[in-house]
């Protein structure tokens, strides 16, 4: 299939490998059931799964970075090319986005990209680096880890028997002549448990049975799949009791929800957070193509934040955003929202403090508030003017695919798109400044003259170009959430920021209060000041976190970094 995947156009990748997939997957029910007769069938297991996971990411983000390796090279016929490309299929995730009808002009975009892709992608002679990311084997991973040092591959397969999904992992570690396969869950199991109300309950379903493959291991490099990419690992321990206590929402006097419902730990857990030094990856085949020497390259000084938005901002107004006057939730998720969305006054008192704490140790900083927290102006950070690191601190979005069985839905809600889109990247996002409009189903933002509409979907994310953008931190409500496609991953906003070429991603799982995330990202960039690295002072950031609240793991263990 790599060699196939050339001579495809973006659409033709999609469907092909939709039908070529089922073959990967079957090499886990071999695995599944013949590892302990046939040892080496583990190795091919995890071969497999270094091939097909998130394998259409993979081949955009290569072909995107030859474009912008060969533009010097390339003749002005090409560079045109490009340009014409890049234009439709902006227009195209905009048109999308915004749920237009125009079913003639959507089918004329999309054969036009097509054939644009397809003319760009037989000009390019080499694709020998492709070939090479596409074929990497447990064996160059191996290679790639020291002594106490794991790599987990985890694996999704239906068994035909019961017609059940179910989850193994393949562990590596220096020195073994295979990689181990160990049986954990059936997804149904998985899917019983609320990721922020089950940290002792899935302890005995994802990580007791790996207890003993783990001994004496202190670092470990995870791929998820399926629905694990929903689980806080890192809050994941071994109840000593009764495991999670679940506390009942808080209400205010007006009875808005404060804290929905959640789960109070046991007093002495040990998270695996304290056992080990946990890092997530999209694959494990990172770790072949320099991922540790990449860690180790200092993030740039120049930041730029998005905070305080104005949701109900309109062009040629002055008018600021006011708190809340209901006591209603500081949630940053939308999912919540019922109408029009309320301003946050906690991504102020975030912004404002993290632009005092880098400022101080002479970072450049760009800060987009209140009205200036334009769609226009964010996507605008791109190319020659992107920024190392961009930090949006606003209301995020991550719908489910809709049951359209369902009789509530009001003929005013169908006016805007995102909740009923058939495209998961439309359904996950980022509210900024005035899209407060068009999530209540109104045009009088596009009316009074603005470009954008106020809500930046993944699949416009996705079309940006933000190569040089080292770090992107969502500190929003469920960015790091989507519809989950198997081996491929999570399409929303995490997909569509590593598709305009971001590596170091932190994202969240769930909900989580705006006073403590305020809180956890002060602790993170005071401290990146200081290391220049990510991982490590998110690390650091969590742990303090965790010390606070030790028994609160919802206010701290939904964020998770992600390379």
């Amino acid at each position: 299939t790599a060699y196939n995947f050339e001579w495809l156009t973006d659409n033709q990748k999609e469907a092909y490998w939709k039908k070529e997939s089922s073959f990967y997957e079957g090499l886990s029910v071999f695995a599944n059931e013949v590892f302990q007769k046939v040892p080496e069938a583990v190795g091919l297991n995890f071969n497999a799964s270094l091939l097909a996971k998130s394998k259409l990411l993979e081949v955009k983000i290569l072909s995107n970075d030859q474009l912008s390796q060969e533009e010097d090279k390339s003749s002005l016929e090409n560079l045109e090319l490009r340009e014409e490309l890049g234009y439709r299929r902006r227009l195209l995730a905009k048109l999308e986005s915004e749920g237009s009808l125009e079913k003639g002009r959507l089918d004329k975009l999309n054969f036009e990209v097509d054939s644009l892709d397809k003319r760009l992608t037989l000009s390019w002679p080499d694709y020998a680096q492709q070939k090479k990311n596409l074929q990497i084997t447990w064996n160059q991973v191996q290679q790639n880890l020291e002594e106490g040092e794991a790599a987990i591959e985890f694996v999704r397969f239906e068994n035909k028997s019961d017609s059940l999904i179910y989850y193994n992992a393949l562990v590596l570690k220096k020195g073994d002549s295979q990689p181990m396969l160990i049986k954990l869950c059936a997804e149904q199991d998985l899917q019983a448990i609320s990721p922020k109300k089950g940290y002792s309950a899935y302890y005995g379903l994802v990580w007791q049975p790996l207890e003993t493959a783990l001994e004496g291991i202190k670092t470990i490099y995870y791929a998820p799949t399926g629905d694990l990419y929903n689980v806080p690992f890192h809050a994941i321990y071994a109840p000593k009791g009764t495991g999670d206590e679940i506390v009942p929402e808080k209400l205010s006097r007006v009875g808005n929800v404060l804290y929905p419902e959640y789960a109070k730990t046991e007093q002495d857990a040990a998270y695996l957070m304290d056992r080990y030094t946990l890092h997530q990856l999209t694959s494990t085949r990172y770790l072949a193509m320099g991922l540790k020497q990449k860690a180790t390259e200092p993030v740039g000084t120049n930041l730029a934040m998005v905070g305080a938005v104005n949701y109900d901002y309109l062009p040629g107004t002055i008018a600021t955003p006011t708190k809340n006057k209901k006591g209603g939730s500081e949630n940053r998720s939308s999912n919540y929202a019922y109408g029009k969305l309320d301003y946050l006054e906690g991504t102020k008192t975030e912004v404002d403090l993290i632009n005092q704490q880098v400022s101080t140790a002479s970072w450049e900083t760009t800060v987009l508030e209140g009205n200036d927290a334009t769609e226009e102006k964010i996507t605008q950070l791109e190319g020659k003017e992107s920024k190392e690191i961009l930090h949006l601190a606003t209301h995020g979005y991550a719908f489910s695919e809709f049951d359209y069985q369902d009789t509530t839905i009001s003929q005013n809600s169908l006016k805007y798109s995102y909740r009923y889109s058939t495209n998961p990247m439309v359904r996950s996002g980022l509210i900024l400044a005035g899209g407060n409009w068009a999530w209540t189903g109104s045009d009088t933002l596009a009316r009074a003259g603005a470009e954008q509409n106020g809500i930046l979907t993944a699949l416009e994310v996705s079309q940006l170009n933000l190569k040089k953008t080292k770090l992107v931190v969502l500190s929003a409500c469920e960015t790091g959430l989507g519809k989950i496609e198997g081996n491929e991953g999570t399409f929303g906003l995490k997909r569509g920021f590593k598709l305009a070429g971001v590596e170091q991603l932190i994202v969240s799982l769930w909900s989580i209060p705006d006073q403590e995330t305020q809180e956890l990202m002060s602790l993170f960039y005071s401290d990146l000041t200081q290391t220049k690295s990510p991982t490590l002072s998110f690390q650091k950031a969590q742990q303090a976190m965790r010390e606070k609240y030790p028994t609160s793991p919802f206010l701290w263990a939904g964020f998770v970094l992600v390379r």
